[in-house]
């Protein structure tokens, strides 16, 4: 009876602290929204950099989002299932290969037709109604719309390899880990931008390294539990 009051204990503190990071991750979400909008208020550059956001944003939803989310865990499952922790890690392995290598195969293809793109979406009415753009893609944009598109293709890379990563600890029953993953994420987002735009003066620029820096840590932070599994003789 003790250990199994104690076992029920720990479940309920997990819970506790996953609404807990669910409630953080929330309001920090919140919070990133408003520095941005208070450092650029209604200003054309920020409407070019959610613009440009849309591009590897579209890329991560229809990629990752869309298909590993609805997917992954239940394969992953599956396979832990029937076959046990040492198939697992072979499927993981192998699975990440082929999927990171897809995506970033297409972010390379985005990233060195990010010109052709861009004008593309400039001469395009129709593109830009669809995307939803807030406000007109002008010639005038060209630059800064292809700089900040390349700088942030490289988010939906670090966080379609990280949701794989997710899928896999979730599996394991890592839910804390992966619950600090998006914390980490906004944390960089909201942080972030007192650096980079305030500090160093970078503009939009100094966003889109923010959501570049988000997603890497997103990655990194769930990198030590992932790793105790692989160190484990299975």
């Amino acid at each position: 009876k003790c250990c199994t009051m104690s076992n029920n204990s720990k479940q309920k503190n997990s819970v506790y602290m996953m609404m807990a990071l669910l409630l953080i991750t929330k309001v920090l979400g919140f919070l990133k929204l408003r520095i941005i909008a208070q450092l650029f208020g209604a200003t054309h550059e920020l409407d070019i950099f959610w613009a440009a956001f849309t591009i590897p944003d579209t890329l991560f939803m229809i990629i990752v989002a869309g298909s590993l989310n609805a997917a992954i865990i239940p394969l992953l499952a599956s396979v832990l299932h029937k076959e046990g922790e040492r198939k697992l890690n072979e499927f993981f392995t192998n699975l990440m290969i082929v999927i990171s290598s897809i995506i970033v195969f297409i972010a390379v293809l985005l990233f060195i037709f990010a010109p052709q793109l861009t004008s593309f979406l400039i001469r395009s009415d129709v593109s830009q109604s669809i995307l939803n753009f807030s406000s007109r893609i002008t010639q005038e944009d060209f630059k800064l719309f292809v700089d900040l598109t390349r700088i942030m293709m490289i988010s939906p890379v670090l966080l379609g390899i990280s949701t794989i990563v997710t899928g896999y600890l979730q599996t394991r029953r890592e839910f804390f880990i992966t619950s600090l993953a998006p914390l980490m994420y906004n944390l960089a987002m909201v942080v972030g931008p007192i650096i980079f735009v305030v500090g160093f003066k970078m503009g939009v620029k100094g966003v889109a390294i923010c959501a570049v820096l988000g997603s890497f840590l997103h990655f990194a932070v769930q990198i030590p539990t992932l790793r105790k599994y692989f160190k484990e003789k299975v």
